[in-house]
């Protein structure tokens, strides 16, 4: 099933523990890249995004709202909770730290309250070494699915169905 843009919201969760995982951490590189990603997503498909949680001195586009909230309230987190609801939002896309945590709480208790989630894993980060294929096993059972900004950006484009657009996000995409 293809993502609707229209409503479908992205949740950082403790940015700053990705971005601060050093250059020697691949995945932390991949997600400063995914996070310039997300601001482009933001002006082709006005998406909503929120951070929550430890955000530290990351540099997070003007567009991502910041929720007061600790990471593990997001689901009663008044502020997502009403956008969500005013949207009709279905589909969260839920990336950050750590995917053996936090993340994988808040994906569970997603997809229990009967939301499309879905793990981006090219914007999170493992705490513990090896529990990162444990993790998504565990969630694809729930009906959690993994996949990468790139591949949703995608997807939005050819669910929108317009040429141009997709053309513009190919071409972005290289």
């Amino acid at each position: 099933m293809l993502a609707d843009s229209r409503t479908s919201r992205v949740v950082l969760v403790n940015p700053a523990w990705v971005f601060s995982a050093g250059e020697a951490c691949a995945r932390a590189r991949k997600a400063r890249e995914s996070l310039r990603l997300l601001a482009a997503c933001h002006a082709w498909f006005a998406i909503r995004a929120f951070a929550i949680g430890d955000l530290g001195s990351a540099a997070l586009d003007p567009s991502i709202s910041r929720l007061s909230s600790d990471p593990l309230d997001l689901w009663t987190d008044t502020e997502f909770i009403a956008d969500m609801e005013a949207s009709q939002g279905c589909c969260v896309l839920l990336g950050g730290g750590w995917i053996d945590e936090d993340i994988l709480m808040l994906a569970l208790q997603g997809a229990w309250l009967g939301y499309n989630v879905r793990l981006l894993l090219d914007l999170s980060c493992q705490r513990c070494e090896g529990d990162e294929a444990l993790v998504i096993k565990r969630l694809v059972l729930h009906g959690v699915i993994p996949t990468t900004l790139r591949q949703t950006v995608l997807e939005w484009s050819v669910q929108i169905g317009d040429r141009a657009l997709r053309q513009m996000v190919r071409q972005f995409l290289g």
